[in-house]
């Protein structure tokens, strides 16, 4: 009897490198591709070393299930870790139960989701007032400088860091204060204006930089180019040399995004700012951020109660 089932056994390692085939040939970017590859890797890594599968059809809910319970304790993941590494196999399973030439048990992957904090961690005024205190330019050296520079830069623009590590010497405009962004979410550009204080600080850094036009603005002591990841650890490093824990890199955009609110700063015009895509995303600021005090100073009866004028008391 002739059967319809096309279906057949692969080899595991092998049709992982043709996922990241097509990956690439889709146009993702080499993170994106270097993402796969680390978490896939560790993923078959476990099959043929823990499991001795290396045959699509050993892929398993249960496999899957004991693979969770192996990093667990393997591995020092976060919940958002974890679910960082889940989804990265949930696309490479899901591309080999789309291939009609592959055999392997049908089943779905669920992310569980974090619960959410209700407040955003921000930096303090303190810990800001020591962050913003500039080095001594004889004494320091160019990495710790350039790490104040960072930090000004994304109080002042509130921008991603894949944003700030990618802007090149060009896309500052001096004369007009404007600088040109990439925002690599949406994939297009915007630009933001440079005020006084940010336009002096970028004004002396350049001469520092001394670069040329399609050079990387933001750079390695050696003028190479800034990752995401240097880019977290030079801050990092920074903060904790000035005695500062708290390191986070977006913790500058929500500092940046809950000033603005408490400063009293239109959410639409920080939405602009964030270049949010939808008001959605910066309502989350706003209710983050607008504490008891800042919702008083604006309260229509208590602002107008501040402007009354006092009566002489006649009953004295």
């Amino acid at each position: 009897m002739i059967k319809m089932n096309l279906e057949s056994d692969k080899d595991i390692r092998e049709v992982f490198e043709e996922f990241i085939e097509e990956k690439k040939l889709d146009g993702l970017s080499e993170e994106t591709i270097v993402y796969y590859e680390n978490y896939g890797n560790i993923f078959i890594d476990y099959l043929v070393n823990q499991e001795d599968i290396t045959l699509t059809s050993g892929i398993t809910r249960r496999v899957l299930k004991n693979y969770l319970e192996w990093i667990s304790k393997t591995h020092n993941y976060s919940h958002t870790g974890k679910n960082t590494m889940l989804r990265a196999i949930r696309v490479f399973v899901y591309y080999l139960q789309d291939r009609s030439d592959i055999e392997i048990q049908d089943f779905k992957i669920k992310i569980r989701k974090a619960k959410k904090s209700k407040k955003n961690k921000i930096y303090s005024e303190e810990e800001l007032d020591t962050l913003l205190e500039k080095p001594d330019l004889k004494k320091t050296r160019f990495g710790e400088y350039r790490s104040w520079v960072v930090i000004n830069f994304l109080l002042a623009t509130g921008v991603r860091s894949k944003t700030l590590v990618n802007i090149k010497i060009k896309d500052l405009d001096m004369g007009n204060k404007v600088v040109k962004l990439m925002n690599y979410k949406a994939h297009h550009e915007f630009s933001l204006k440079i005020f006084n204080r940010l336009y002096s600080i970028l004004k002396e850094y350049l001469q520092f930089r001394d670069g040329e036009p399609d050079d990387y603005l933001f750079c390695s002591s050696y003028g190479d180019k800034f990752t995401t990841s240097g880019l977290r650890t030079s801050i990092q490093r920074y903060n904790k040399k000035r005695g500062v824990e708290k390191s986070g890199i977006h913790a500058f955009r929500h500092t940046f995004a809950s000033l603005w609110i408490k400063n009293g700063g239109d959410p639409y015009r920080l939405m602009d700012l964030l270049d949010h895509q939808s008001m959605e995303t910066t309502k989350q600021y706003v209710h983050h951020f607008k504490d008891d005090e800042s919702i008083k100073n604006k309260n229509p009866l208590e602002t107008l109660a501040k402007n009354e004028k006092e009566y002489i008391n006649l009953n004295k």
